[in-house]
């Protein structure tokens, strides 16, 4: 459905809003986004009539941006487009590759296209687009499909026999690449590989994954295959060195001039007010319900973005409870997102946001990437998102089809509370570098590990793998994990299947099943899977788990079998639990250095993570009602660290101006992880 709110009705809920018992001057800033007019492209290749029939039908004309991605994907050229929130990048690469199709429908030997999205939800919502223009095309439905942990071992099977695009995401790749015998006949026939939202791809994930297409390389060598790359990405500041850092390749097309026109938007900055004779300020997360309240209940469709599971799930019964009693419809199109839910339960939530049947979703950044719901006009920020990327994306969610409005509500932390009261620099900042690291040894080490059970390395393949391949095969033989014969290194260790150890968002282990309302007499549903780290902090004995805003109380973790059985519960408590982190310096460091007085070092160390205990926690008071002990044993985790040591002078400095030195390194503590952000695109939680 498309939105028919204008710029004036969001002026005139702005003004409305200042009225609201709960209003107490938070607005700080508006920012007017202005309309902008669409630029046009020509096309300098001709495409297949079918597909110039369906362009006309939509009534599409092709946008500079677009125009540009086509004409060089089909000259040949690998490419990167990296423009705006909802400029119609998929087309950039949907229509290319379904026009190779269409030429090809009688051919003894068609090409194929491999698409790569960091979640599941974009890998329907391509899927659901797809499908859409192949019956317009008169294409099979075989010819496309979704091959991840929710499709059915024969619905696979059949894919890979039959399916010219396969669509995919970067965990199922990993897993799927040892069984290359299976992939024979879409290897070989390989002309496009497709990576949306790469500008997802940095730091741990995305170092895992730039290993991750290295392996597909390596594989597709062996089927004499040398596909296109074309790259989509949000506004980054890097998008060439992103493309080539993922997948190794040397030349891209970079485009980031934006011919998409925009709907203009109202960008509230909404400062937190303090509670009267005191320097505490109010919480956050009543100030985002606030807001959520108001505008779903003046008809706004609302996407609020909240900073973890936990608040998602929370806010989103908060609101519903808050309605029950009110308006008992609008409490029923409530609905918290996050990762961690069922399959059908996603698509549910996506289908009724579509539909205008759900009016307000409290989500993670789980609905921040490309998912289109063209009906929603508002968006709120519950904290700054932690990059500028992320801050636009989030934003431009809304207003697809018509005016939107989005709110920023600041964390209690020094950055976010900086950028409220500096929107200036905020709206003025750039978009920040994402980072890929190909050199960590320990993701190099776990990647040729995999490699070498795929097909045997050879020792010259450090074009591939980069300068630090040979110390990490040194290091793999040393373990026995490879042997050597000759030039070509074999795999050597008792591990069957090496992907199930690798983790590519960051510890590596078997996931927890999560189990629903255990019964004896029928098989009880699992509902999800989660790693041991969350299941620690968030599913312990005792712990009340929010399940799209439904309580349900953890009464079994079971740590052999891996584990958690839930039942309902009255949702009149919630839990938060209490962690401990030890690290400890391995070895010497690698690097060193005195800086203003201060000794820094820089190399190994293990985190050492214990979860200890628990609160209990009235939900309607808010108000602590007891502390639980937990005997859970710890995590662990080696990886790279930056420390410093303070000396003697500083300490005497501190004290003798009376302050506290352990609370003042404390404090130091906070404002580093608060300001990471600023100079680094990383989350305050990395």
């Amino acid at each position: 459905m498309r939105s028919n709110k204008t710029e004036n009705y969001m002026e005139s809920l702005i003004k409305d809003l200042r009225k609201q018992d709960f209003y107490e001057n938070q607005i700080v800033h508006i920012e007017r986004i202005k309309r902008k007019t669409p630029k046009y492209g020509v096309l300098e290749h001709k495409l297949h009539n079918k597909i110039i029939n369906w362009l006309s039908f939509k009534n599409y004309k092709l946008y500079t941006h677009q125009t540009e991605a086509i004409n060089s994907v089909m000259s040949g050229e690998n490419v990167i487009v990296g423009t705006s929130t909802a400029s119609g990048k998929s087309l950039c690469y949907n229509l290319p590759v379904l026009n190779t199709i269409l030429n090809e429908v009688d051919s003894q030997s068609p090409s194929t296209a491999l698409y790569l999205f960091p979640q599941k939800a974009l890998s329907q919502d391509q899927y659901s687009k797809l499908e859409t223009m192949c019956d317009f095309l008169d294409l099979s439905q075989k010819y496309i499909g979704i091959y991840d942990g929710d499709t059915s071992k024969d619905e696979k099977a059949r894919i890979r026999r039959e399916s010219r695009i396969i669509i995919t995401n970067p965990y199922g790749l990993h897993w799927y690449l040892p069984y290359q015998h299976l992939w024979a006949r879409f290897w070989k026939s390989l002309k496009y590989i497709v990576i949306d939202e790469c500008h997802q791809y940095r730091g741990i994930f995305g170092s895992n994954f730039a290993q991750v297409i290295r392996r597909l390389l390596r594989i597709l060598k062996s089927f004499d295959s040398s596909p296109i790359f074309i790259l989509c990405s949000a506004t980054i500041k890097n998008p060439g060195e992103v493309a080539q850092k993922l997948t190794g390749q040397e030349k891209f097309k970079i485009i980031t001039k934006d011919g998409a026109p925009n709907s203009g938007r109202l960008f509230v900055f909404w400062d937190l007010p303090m509670f009267p004779k005191s320097d505490r300020y109010k919480s956050p997360h009543s100030q985002t319900r606030y807001i959520f309240n108001y505008t779903t209940q003046n008809q706004l469709q609302t996407l609020a973005f909240t900073r973890s599971r936990k608040m998602a799930e929370l806010n989103a019964l908060f609101s519903k409870s808050y309605f029950k009693n009110r308006d008992e419809l609008l409490s029923d199109s409530i609905i918290s997102y996050r990762a961690g839910i069922a399959p059908e339960h996603r698509r549910s939530i996506e289908r009724a946001l579509r539909e205008r049947d759900l009016m307000g979703v409290y989500a993670t950044n789980a609905l921040e990437l490309g998912v289109d719901i063209g009906s929603l006009e508002c968006t709120i920020l519950s904290g700054f998102p932690g990059t500028i990327s992320s801050m636009w994306q989030q934003i431009g969610r809304a207003g697809r089809t018509g005016s939107s409005l989005s709110f920023l509500i600041p964390m209690i932390n020094p950055l976010d509370l900086y950028y409220i009261h500096h929107p200036d620099e905020l709206l003025a900042k750039p978009h920040e570098i994402c980072n890929i690291n190909l050199e960590n040894k320990y993701i190099l080490k776990n990647h040729l590990k995999c490699a070498a059970k795929e097909k045997p390395l050879n020792e010259n393949e450090e074009a591939i793998f980069g300068p630090k391949f040979k110390h990490a095969l040194e290091t793999l033989e040393r373990d026995e994990i490879i042997k050597r014969k000759g030039t070509r290194y074999f795999y050597n260790s008792s591990e069957q299947f090496p992907p199930s150890s690798v983790n590519l968002s960051g510890i590596s282990d078997r996931p927890f099943k999560v189990i629903l309302n255990q019964n004896e007499k029928r098989s009880s549903p699992i509902i999800t899977y989660e790693e041991t780290s969350y299941v620690f902090k968030e599913m312990h004995m005792g712990a009340i788990y929010l399940y799209m805003a439904s309580p349900y109380e953890v009464k079994l973790l079971d740590l052999e079998e891996k584990t958690v059985i839930l039942n309902p519960t009255d949702g009149k408590i919630y839990t938060d639990s209490k962690i401990l982190t030890d690290i400890v310096q391995l070895g010497k460091p690698d690097k060193s250095k005195i800086e203003n007085g201060l000794n820094i070092y820089y190399g190994d160390v293990e985190v050492t993570e214990r979860v200890v205990s628990y609160d209990i926690i009235s939900v309607e008071s808010n108000k602590k009602l007891s502390n639980e002990p937990l005997n859970l044993p710890p995590i662990k985790l080696e990886t790279k660290s930056v420390w410093f040591s303070i000396p003697p002078k500083f300490v005497d400095k501190v004290e003798s101006a009376g302050f506290d030195f352990a609370g003042s390194i404390h404090a130091v503590e906070h404002v580093m992880i608060s300001m990471a952000p600023y100079f680094t695109m990383c989350d305050r939680w990395d």
